[in-house]
């Protein structure tokens, strides 16, 4: 009796020192769950097929590279200077455009008209009405596009978006879990 008394003690303290450091690691076991659910392929090349307008980006004459590393929870963040005011975007190669949040574009000096909203976009958060627009300079790091095309939405989104339209200015992209390359 005495033995089984002390192997069912011992077996609920082996599970209460377990459930005691996952309750107090949660944090972290919570992103590396997510990150797991999330994973990409390790490493994709994309070459893309330039835009006519995108001779700007390689002016110097030279193939350049803008290396970004990862957040934590793998996504790819860049601050562009544009018309002289800085901006951050998230890199999304699955968005077809690139999109400005409204509050981004009234701090560079974009503010259009409420009729000029007649583009429509399907998002996970439903439809959203766009202005098409374009940005005279967009600098990023060496990186330098003349009049990339791109939209306002007409409600608040949480970050401005590089999409299709900015990768198809590149000679290409690398993207792996932790970095993208841009190539220009």
């Amino acid at each position: 009796m005495m033995v089984w008394l002390l192997r069912t003690v011992a077996n609920f303290a082996v599970v209460g020192v377990v459930a005691l450091a996952l309750y107090t690691h949660r944090d972290r076991l919570g992103t590396l769950v997510e990150d797991w659910r999330t994973a990409k392929p390790e490493a994709a090349v994309v070459a893309v097929e330039p835009d006519a307008g995108s001779s700007d980006a390689g002016s110097t004459g030279q193939v350049q590279t803008l290396p970004l590393r990862a957040d934590r929870r793998g996504y790819f963040f860049a601050v562009a200077d544009i018309h002289g005011s800085a901006v951050r975007f998230i890199l999304d190669p699955a968005a077809s455009e690139v999109v400005l949040a409204p509050a981004d574009a009234a701090r560079v000096g974009i503010m259009p008209a409420e009729s000029a909203f007649t583009a429509r976009f399907s998002t996970a958060n439903g439809t959203v009405r766009a202005a098409d627009i374009v940005l005279n300079d967009v600098h990023i790091g060496a990186l330098r596009l003349a009049r990339l095309d791109a939209v306002v939405t007409e409600r608040p989104i949480g970050v401005s978006i590089l999409g299709e339209t900015f990768l198809r200015r590149l000679k290409r992209y690398r993207r792996s879990r932790v970095e993208m390359i841009l190539t220009w």
